[in-house]
């Protein structure tokens, strides 16, 4: 791979923007209105990437409508002719994972492509051998946790897996994804492309604070938590331990509010079978984003209990607003939350342990110094733009 002085040499030299003549794909079925996780990660480098190849074209491949992340007559959506079949079938695993190895290459051929992201390995298409394929491999979640996968999704990853053969240059998400590619697949990264957090992720003021609150419900002091109720989460544990705090007395004057997708079903599913009664925890669903640094900063302690992870962005954000941060001890979640967090065995005992030692320690008093949107997208350009 070229050194970046030599890159800027030979643009320099050339007089033509960086990534002129580069006509890239990307798998963008995950850039809906609602963007979480992988997708909020897709999203951000692709703005910080349009900024570092300025001569380049993107051509986004979904089975139904997406939102692009830049408006530039240089970005291209591309949605399947068959989407009205796909919107039909859209909840179905099968159809959002199958689509990419089966139909996205025919899309990309045609729009003649010379470079394929495929942003959430192993799904890859198929491509001619002339494309070369970058994919950035997010988590092993199917190797460390298959108890935690339904049956498809276990099985399908594990299928999909031989097409990484296919792949020119692996991206990775964090140190610990790397490392779990080389320790199972036996693959090297060129380079890795964090998560990073946006500007305005910092800690926000006690008047902004109690507008946010005041318009979801919430009333301090209140425990907080972001993340899909996946089993792999670990957030049942994590409401049942609160929910066993509050029988013995402990954490009484505290809310638990569960930010994310299907967390109401998650407080459904404890009142119909939980032996403790449900009192105390509010479950917000999906939030905007301009709204979550207000609910980090008023928070007394964000929870993060995982099992298994890639990377951990909300750590990450929590850390950037200086909230007092508990979560599990895995490589992934160190490199997202530094020296911050109380660092716990994600079991209902080190869940409680961890929020009483948070709650007895001092908050944060400044911010940390962390890495930005760009610098992560400049591990991505160069693979590119090789």
């Amino acid at each position: 791979m070229r050194g970046r002085a030599e890159k800027d040499a030979v643009d320099c030299q050339s007089r033509e923007p960086r990534g002129t003549g580069l006509r890239i794909g990307l798998d963008a079925r995950l850039l809906g209105d609602h963007l979480t996780g992988i997708g909020y990660y897709v999203s951000e480098l692709c703005k910080a990437v349009d900024h570092i190849l300025p001569g380049a074209e993107f051509f986004l491949y979904a089975p139904w409508a997406i939102k692009a992340p830049v408006e530039s007559p240089r970005w291209h959506v591309r949605i399947d002719p068959w989407r009205a079949a796909f919107e039909h079938l859209r909840g179905s695993w099968m159809t959002k994972h199958a689509w990419m190895p089966l139909r996205a290459g025919q899309l990309a051929v045609r729009d003649r492509v010379n470079v394929f992201w495929a942003t959430d390995s192993p799904f890859i298409p198929r491509l001619p051998s002339g494309i070369r394929v970058v994919a950035t491999v997010h988590d092993f979640r199917h190797r460390m946790t298959p108890d935690k996968m339904r049956r498809a999704a276990l099985y399908g990853r594990i299928v999909l897996e031989r097409r990484l053969w296919r792949v020119d240059a692996f991206i990775a998400n964090s140190s610990g994804t790397a490392q779990k590619l080389r320790r199972f697949l036996g693959h090297e990264v060129v380079g890795i492309a964090r998560p990073a957090v946006s500007q305005h992720f910092l800690r926000r003021g006690e008047i902004e604070v109690a507008q946010t609150l005041a318009k979801y419900g919430i009333r301090r002091p209140y425990l907080l938590t972001l993340s899909s109720v996946d089993p792999h989460k670990n957030i049942k544990l994590l409401a049942e331990t609160f929910l066993a705090m509050r029988a013995e007395g402990i954490t009484l004057s505290h809310m638990l509010v569960l930010v994310g997708k299907k967390s109401d079903q998650l407080l459904e599913t404890l009142d119909r079978t939980g032996r403790t009664q449900v009192v105390g925890i509010k479950a917000l669903g999906y939030v905007p984003e301009e709204d979550l640094p207000a609910l980090y900063s008023g928070a007394d302690v964000f929870i993060f209990p995982s099992l298994d992870e890639g990377f951990g962005m909300p750590v990450l954000e929590a850390r950037a607003c200086q909230t007092r941060i508990v979560t599990s001890d895995l490589t992934e979640l160190h490199e997202a939350g530094g020296d911050r967090p109380v660092y716990i065995r994600p079991d209902a005992k080190g869940i409680r342990d961890g929020i009483l030692a948070a709650l007895a320690a001092e908050p944060p008093s400044k911010p940390d110094h962390l890495w930005t949107w760009e610098s992560s997208a400049r591990v991505l350009a160069d693979a590119f733009d090789l």
